[in-house]
């Protein structure tokens, strides 16, 4: 089972303030990673590589793909941190999980092929919210795509005139119409609009 930077570098959508242990970390699974503060939930696909790729001087087999632990946002960054970019072997931007002994400890292997490097940790006892339940189903009410940089400005805009709850108004006009942001404050109002990219069908 193999995870890269996406599936680590969630740490900042886990809750920090320890109400729940269960979601103080990132929970990981065959097929994604996720990340939660009650509040936002962020879900990352495993990448679609093959473990046999993985290059080791270990003749010990890696840990069966059915992995399901929660995993310290501290030690995830840990991992994230010693991997590094390579265009050359993509393989080498991911960590393995060698390791997980008694559903307790949990062991990374991560490699530049001049090194090996394991980093171990223990994972966090509890049972994660079953966030499958609350992802929404059917046919959506509209479907845009976007730039997300243009999303990102807009609402580096918006923020600038947003109350105390920090909150923005979204409205929806259709899927070839603009996206329509609004927030306000006391004194001001921002509106933005981000034009839906066309993607031809």
């Amino acid at each position: 089972m193999l995870l890269n930077k996406n599936n680590l570098n969630l740490t900042d959508y886990c809750d920090k303030t320890n109400r729940k242990p269960e979601i103080s970390g990132i929970y990981i699974t065959p097929d994604e990673t996720v990340a939660t503060d009650g509040y936002v939930m962020v879900i990352v696909s495993t990448p679609k590589l093959d473990i046999k790729d993985f290059p080791t001087d270990s003749t010990a087999p890696f840990t069966p793909k059915q992995v399901r632990a929660i995993i310290p946002a501290n030690l995830a960054k840990s991992v994230a941190n010693k991997l590094q970019t390579n265009t050359n072997l993509p393989i080498l931007e991911n960590a393995v999980i060698k390791n997980f002994k008694n559903e307790e400890m949990i062991t990374f292997l991560s490699t530049n092929l001049e090194i090996q490097e394991e980093t171990k940790g223990q994972v966090i006892k509890g049972t994660y919210p079953d966030y499958k339940k609350i992802l929404p189903t059917g046919t959506p009410k509209a479907q845009f795509t976007v730039s997300y940089e243009y999303l990102k400005n807009a609402l580096t805009a918006l923020a600038k005139t947003t109350k105390n709850d920090k909150s923005i108004k979204i409205e929806l006009y259709g899927e070839t119409s603009p996206i329509v942001l609004k927030s306000s404050n006391d004194l001001q109002t921002t509106t933005a609009l981000v034009m839906p990219i066309k993607v031809e069908k």
